[in-house]
């Protein structure tokens, strides 16, 4: 879409609103936001951040948005290209259309949660598709290796997408404890980090670790110790 000059502005950056509903990644990136405030400092111009008009809501830059208060602080202004969005579906589709199209990839875990939020906003799912720049094949391999469900508190369950650690527990209904686990594990397989863990001991990680470091080993000792009781016994 070309940029309409007259719908560019300057807005408080405190004007701007960050709504989370609206963003199609699982969170922001504070190095990717660190990499644009040095892009800034060293004289790039980077693309206007695209706003709702109506309610200032931000569409597309909150990292350039985050970078630009990192270096000129809360009583600056930042340009906008103020666009008109007739709902949340149009503006959400808006978003991810733009975050698809430069920037940071959408990872797997981003994209499953794109495809469910849109059937919750009723976005066609060929328009979604195209919008997140994919066919309808992965898709469905998304839908069906990366969700879970999770129980609602009147009842009944609705999907969720899960990280790459969480695979093995696709299409099961999440406890709390693994709704938690999900939510802040990384998007790499389980697999990775069982051999991240044993190869820094391997290492010697141990042998200068500090006290609390220790005792977090010591617990992942004692749950390992617990979960594998057969294999515990066999070893010893």
């Amino acid at each position: 879409m070309t940029t309409d000059l007259s719908n560019v502005v300057e807005l408080a950056v405190t004007e701007l609103i960050w709504d989370q509903t609206l963003y199609p990644r699982q969170q922001i990136s504070e190095m990717h936001v660190n990499r644009i405030a040095d892009a800034i400092r060293a004289g790039e111009a980077l693309p206007h951040i695209v706003v709702d008009g109506k309610t200032k809501r931000i569409v597309d830059g909150t990292h350039r948005w985050k970078g630009w208060r990192k270096i000129f602080g809360d009583d600056s202004k930042i340009r906008c290209e103020l666009r008109e969005y007739g709902s949340d579906a149009e503006m959400y589709l808006a978003a991810i259309e733009l975050n698809s199209a430069h920037g940071l990839d959408l990872s797997s875990f981003e994209r499953t949660k794109c495809l469910l939020r849109m059937q919750e906003l009723g976005i066609e799912r060929e328009t979604g598709l195209r919008a997140l720049r994919m066919t309808e094949e992965r898709a469905e391999r998304m839908m069906s290796g990366r969700t879970a469900f999770r129980s609602l508190p009147g009842g009944g369950t609705e999907p969720v997408a899960i990280k790459a650690a969480m695979y093995s527990f696709r299409g099961q209904t999440l406890t709390k404890k693994q709704m938690a686990v999900n939510n802040y594990s990384g998007g790499m397989k389980a697999s990775y980090y069982v051999d991240l863990v044993s190869g820094l001991v391997e290492a010697g990680i141990c042998k200068d670790a500090p006290s609390e470091l220790l005792r977090r080993l010591a617990k992942l000792r004692d749950l390992l110790n617990a979960a594998l009781p057969g294999r515990r016994r066999k070893a010893s």
